[in-house]
């Protein structure tokens, strides 16, 4: 049975056995149209045709269920090779993969929403477990699927959570990550609707932007033996809390922390050399009590926006202070600059309405200053409109 449904025809063009799908289409061109049938409780059923052997890139990018009822897509035989982005912020009900596909992208899926995901159980190279998606070996879990579901326990024995594994799974509120992971790839819980989990101890790697948008996050513990928050790992993160670092971690990455708007409180590891741009940026809550003693450089925008730091004592180690590094610091009123300070670039108080007291350890009248394009910065370029109470060389 044809579907009326408009929203669902799709149109589809086979080119040396390779899969493009648009949603309107092209003159001149030879497509083939499709029109969902329906098969048992979907009333919207694609069958991918006999000759394709790979479906490209965006081929079902953007495909939702019509208002009328499920769809689900057949990836039947002769299919090899589900490229990057094929189905793209699809919100489909079932995906059906038969035994001849070898090769999965670790985007395929990106930004998708799929209720069940089947394998056929001849397949060689994946596997399915309750409506997920594994390796035949069930050592990584590709793709978590179940748009409902809001608690999830991960089978014992998966080591790694594949890229995209949880993304954009807005109902999973909770998740149970057996000993056996040690690697989390980059936005495996991506705009995930998680609240609270378990790490093991033994976790040696959390990919970028893990765990951004994780907007239902309120606290997390990062694994006794970490070396890294990598980068964009909890961006925009807004009911986060806490973190608890362990004293091993040495780099926090670039907006590791950007946009975590309740984050009030966050204790730097001494062991912490490197921090990245915009690492703590729009950290409004943020109370910093705490600088680390081995930080060489305070990069662009790193504390931009953090209203409530009050008073910044830098270690001894920092030679640079980037561009709007403390703009916009609404209550900063004192901060101590010590002589190993070689340039504080422009803008670096932007918007410090408070006025403050700037300490200058080690630095006489006539010693030359470090602040980009001199003396005058203190009041027009460099700290415009930061009102400076008074300079203090000690």
């Amino acid at each position: 049975m044809k579907s009326n449904d408009a929203s669902m025809k799709r149109f589809f063009k086979i080119k040396k056995n390779e899969l493009y799908g648009f949603e309107t289409e092209f003159k001149n061109e030879h497509w083939w149209q499709s029109y969902p049938v329906s098969r048992g409780e979907y009333p919207f059923v694609i069958e991918i045709p006999n000759g394709v052997k790979s479906i490209k890139e965006n081929a079902f990018a953007g495909l939702k269920s019509g208002a009328n009822g499920k769809i689900m897509i057949v990836i039947g035989q002769g299919v090899e090779v589900l490229e990057k982005c094929a189905f793209s912020g699809c919100e489909i009900d079932k995906l059906v993969i038969s035994d001849t596909v070898r090769e999965i992208s670790p985007d395929a899926f990106r930004l998708s929403k799929i209720g069940e995901i089947e394998v056929e159980k001849t397949n060689p190279f994946y596997k399915s477990v309750d409506g997920c998606l594994f390796d035949y070996e069930m050592s990584t879990l590709i793709r978590f699927s179940g748009k409902t579901k809001r608690q999830y326990e991960i089978p014992a024995g998966v080591s790694i959570i594949g890229k995209r594994a949880f993304e954009n799974t807005p109902n999973l509120e909770c998740v149970y990550v057996p000993d056996t992971v040690v690697t989390l790839y980059d936005g495996a819980f991506y705009n995930s609707g998680i609240r609270s989990f378990n790490l093991p101890a033994d976790l040696s790697m959390i990919g970028q932007n893990a765990f951004a948008f994780c907007k239902s996050l309120t606290s997390f513990t990062l694994p006794h033996g970490a070396t890294m928050v990598n980068h964009k790992l909890f961006y925009g993160c807004e009911a986060l809390e806490s973190v608890s670092l362990p004293e091993t971690v040495v780099t926090v990455g670039k907006e590791a922390f950007c946009g975590c708007k309740s984050l009030s409180e966050i204790e730097l590891p001494d062991a912490a050399v490197s921090i990245g741009e915009g690492a703590f940026s729009g950290c409004k809550s943020l109370k910093l009590n705490h600088f680390p003693s081995g930080v060489s450089s305070i990069e662009a925008c790193t504390f931009k926006g953090c209203e409530w730091i009050s008073e910044i004592s830098l270690p001894d180690t920092l030679t640079k202070i980037g561009k709007e590094a403390f703009s916009g610091c609404k209550r900063l009123a004192s901060i101590s600059v010590p002589k190993s300070v070689e340039k504080i670039e422009e803008n670096a108080f932007l918007g410090c309405d408070r006025a403050i007291k700037v300490t200058l350890v080690g630095r006489g009248k006539k010693d030359k200053l470090p602040f980009d394009k001199g003396w005058n910065c203190l009041d027009n370029t460099g700290m415009i409109k930061a009102k400076i109470k008074n300079i203090i060389f000690e």
